[in-house]
């Protein structure tokens, strides 16, 4: 009795859009003439096109690692040569090749990290907790610049730089008829309201609104 062998599922590559015969290759499968129930019919097409789509991805695609490093070393001989039409030429010519298979590679490799987070992400994992870390990083705020310029780090320069910057930014020193207008608003606002909007913040509150960002 053979030993069974779990059968590998099939995976449509985002790299093989990238290809002038993608689009060839699908339409022909799919083409292809079949007699039986409608839903059979459907069945034996999806089937035929993965079969054609899988032939395909190893005669065209199967050796783009290969075929990266022989672009490579023929470019490493191109700059070794005295320069001249010729080899100008030929030197484009094996960058846009050059361009085309790590642009394929870039697409697969994308494809999978993509297929890792679906994966991974909601479980408790390694992965998951990485993830966390990396935004983790990104949201820690370092430093801020001053309005003088001046970078500051320490946690008190940090609460003045917020403090001043948006102490500023709610400043209005601008004069005209939005005074008018505002004279003929219907004042909304109580006096204990306004006398708690005009508080000014306490350390605890810049420290928070600070390490949250």
């Amino acid at each position: 009795m053979k030993p069974w062998r779990r059968k590998g599922f099939f995976r449509f590559e985002s790299m093989w859009t990238q290809h002038e015969d993608c689009e060839s290759i699908i339409a022909n499968a799919w083409n292809t003439s079949f007699t039986g129930m409608l839903m059979y019919q459907v069945c034996e097409k999806i089937k035929t096109t993965r079969i054609q789509l899988m032939q395909w991805q190893r005669s065209m695609f199967g050796t783009t690692k290969t075929e990266i490093q022989r672009v490579r070393s023929q470019l490493d001989v191109v700059w070794r040569q005295p320069n001249s039409e010729n080899t100008t030429a030929t030197y484009h010519l094996l960058m846009s090749q050059l361009d085309s298979l790590l642009s394929r590679e870039q697409a697969f490799w994308k494809q999978r990290s993509k297929v890792s987070w679906l994966k991974e992400g909601d479980r408790n994992t390694r992965f998951f907790h990485q993830r966390a870390r990396n935004r983790k990083q990104r949201n820690y705020v370092k430093g801020l610049r001053n309005n003088t310029g001046r970078w500051r780090e320490d946690e008190h320069g940090l609460q003045y730089v917020v403090l001043d910057y948006f102490t500023h930014l709610f400043t209005s020193s601008a004069s005209g008829s939005e005074g008018e207008i505002i004279d003929a608003v219907e004042s909304r606002v109580t006096p204990d309201m306004n006398n708690l909007l005009l508080t000014d913040y306490c350390d605890a509150e810049i420290h928070e609104a600070v390490f949250q960002m």
